[in-house]
């Protein structure tokens, strides 16, 4: 686990389901501190996940016009990096499915294609001397849309600040003494998730 802080090992377990998503699927479920994010640093996910959803739902934004994107992590003696979309499919084929999903949708059939359209390259430009990860110019990560054994980015963007709050030794405003911490993804219909540090 890559991250600006010192944080303990933790656990983290699908306790409720209220429905299955495309990244979990059953109850139980559980993640190690490195199947959060893997190969890449906590902090400066949490920073480029909404630039990343941006790019793969086709944000038409100024800033995203020229496909590209750069970012700063959050330590200001950290990294920088650039996210950039790139096309999963040929052409052609992009087109077919656009008018496929489009034909759809006029008949109220939703399809998310997005992750089948676009790939989002994370890479690191420059490293300002004190990353705690130790990157260096070059290295790459890949928006995660289709590995399932990694946490779901929408989930991991809307718990890591109570997340983090729990990993630094504050209690959470919902926490009872000596349970294990519920954190709930952002979907209404989502996943709690209990958490709690490894010995």
């Amino acid at each position: 686990m890559k991250s600006c802080f010192k944080l303990p090992e933790f656990v983290l377990d699908t306790l409720v389901m209220k429905k299955i998503c495309k990244y979990h699927k059953r109850k139980g479920q559980v993640y190690k501190s490195d199947d959060i994010v893997r190969d890449f640093c906590l902090d400066a996910f949490y920073v480029a996940y909404p630039y990343c959803l941006a790019f793969l739902y086709d944000a038409d934004k100024n800033e995203f016009k020229n496909k590209k994107i750069t970012l700063f992590c959050p330590n200001p003696k950290g990294i920088t990096f650039e996210i950039t979309r790139i096309p999963a499919l040929p052409l052609f084929i992009r087109i077919v499915w656009k008018l496929f999903v489009y034909l759809l949708s006029k008949m109220s059939i939703r399809l998310d294609w997005a992750d089948l359209h676009w790939c989002i390259k994370l890479k690191v430009t420059e490293n300002k001397g004190s990353c705690p990860a130790g990157y260096v110019a070059g290295k790459t990560y890949w928006f995660n849309t289709r590995r399932l054994d990694e946490l779901c980015p929408a989930s991991f963007h809307g718990i890591y600040p109570f997340l983090l709050s729990y990993l630094l030794g504050y209690s959470l405003p919902w926490q009872k003494q000596g349970e294990i911490v519920n954190i709930h993804c952002p979907d209404h219909e989502g996943i709690v998730y209990g958490v709690w540090k490894e010995a």
